[in-house]
């Protein structure tokens, strides 16, 4: 029996915890050897004659069991906190103890402390950034916004932004610039942010207008307010985007210019090397262009020059480059088109032209030149090849089109 007791006390006594038992009358009876370091206990002290312990006995003694806290002020002034257990332990050997289990919580309740105060920080920063700031949750959906952000979206307030807990798509478009449903790709960028701890892309947001605007989204994983959140940082792209805009795109007409159009035949012609695809261009010119500008004047030339290609805009697809060559000159990258299809798309369109009644010069006829890709073609032999097509239908009376057969299908 010695023994065994022997043996619970060593086990006591090798706990993290402090352990103090009374007797009924309030004398300690065990303490630990953690309860030492902690309070300072000497054995047979009594409860009745101790501050500490008569705020305990107060507190506890019509109670079985409690957990509450408490907290000392230790001799150097400092503030020490006790999460304080108390459980009665009734007729034990024919009497009642009292077990104090006590464990210091100050390292945990100061680290709470700072923790509220960075947090209080990183709200201060958030709200008062001039960069749109938003935090989203392990559910996907928008629960905190700063002024910034409502402002870029076009709202009066963070709280009216934030008023249905949108999810990302729902400030989107339905569709992104690659063609992606906004949903379902905000919610694969999300999930590679948590998962790989930070994610980067270019995003389409729209605003409260309607209007759709550029951004570029950096994700950061961050544990606030005990939950695992995604800081999100939006960079506007939109000046970006209309400088580049402006540095791809005719001033006048609007569609493509010379430098960009030969940047996607550039890529166009890798992508065929790799995919063993077809393409083919269309290079086209207004007949005696010069006379209308002659006759007419420029102001004239333009207008005939837009409304031309506001038509070609209609009738080609989306996936269509058309750019302005040079003056009177256009040229359309066709993909995955056999010539047999541009050759009809070309008739298509001299047909309209010729038919379509202009504004002051009334009626235009255009000459056309088709090439297809052939293998080993690179960008000058292949707009040397539909150049000499354009030049061979002006050469053959114009208001026609012509195209070579080289390296395609027989037509």
């Amino acid at each position: 029996m010695i023994k065994k007791e022997k043996l619970l006390e060593v086990a006591l006594n090798s706990l993290r915890d402090a352990i103090v038992i009374f007797n009924e009358s309030g004398e300690i009876v065990f303490y630990n050897t953690k309860a030492k370091k902690l309070l300072d206990l000497q054995k047979n002290k009594i409860w009745g004659k101790d501050p500490f312990w008569v705020q305990l006995y107060k507190n506890y003694k019509d109670v079985n069991e409690i957990l509450s806290e408490s907290k000392i002020i230790e001799k150097d002034g400092k503030n020490k906190y006790i999460e304080i257990f108390c459980k009665k332990l009734n007729k034990l050997n024919s009497e009642i103890y009292i077990l104090i289990v006590l464990k210091d919580v100050t390292e945990q309740k100061n680290l709470l402390k700072e923790l509220e105060i960075s947090e209080k920080r990183f709200k201060d920063i958030m709200y008062k950034s001039e960069d749109p700031i938003l935090l989203i949750d392990e559910f996907y959906t928008i629960i905190e916004s700063n002024d910034s952000t409502a402002k870029l979206f076009g709202y009066n307030s963070r709280e009216e932004l934030l008023q249905k807990r949108p999810h990302p798509s729902e400030l989107s478009p339905p569709v992104q610039f690659d063609g992606r449903d906004s949903y379902e790709k905000a919610n694969e960028m999300i999930r590679i942010a948590f998962e790989k701890g930070y994610n980067r892309f270019e995003w389409i947001h729209r605003k409260k207008t309607g209007e759709d605007f550029y951004v570029e989204v950096s994700l950061t994983p961050i544990i606030y307010q005990g939950k695992k959140l995604l800081y999100c940082v939006y960079r506007d792209l939109s000046k970006e985007k209309e400088l580049y805009h402006l540095s791809i795109t005719d001033p006048l007409t609007h569609i493509y210019n010379r430098r960009y159009f030969i940047e996607r035949l550039k890529e166009e012609i890798d992508k065929v090397e790799r995919k063993k695809s077809k393409f083919s261009l269309i290079m086209f010119d207004i007949d005696h262009f010069k006379s209308v500008n002659d006759k007419f004047g420029h102001n004239v030339g333009d207008l005939i020059l837009k409304t031309l290609v506001d038509m070609v805009k209609q009738r080609i697809r989306k996936t269509d480059i058309f750019a302005r060559w040079g003056g009177e000159e256009f040229i359309i990258l066709l993909p995955d088109t056999f010539i047999h299809q541009a050759i009809h798309l070309a008739e298509d369109l001299r047909e309209r032209i010729e038919l379509y009644k202009f504004p002051i010069v009334e009626h235009i006829t255009v000459s056309f030149g088709v090439a297809g890709y052939c293998e080993e073609d690179d960008i000058e032999t292949l707009i040397d090849r539909v150049d000499a097509m354009l030049y061979k239908a002006k050469s053959e009376g114009r208001n026609r089109v012509c195209w070579t057969k080289e390296c395609q299908e027989e037509i």
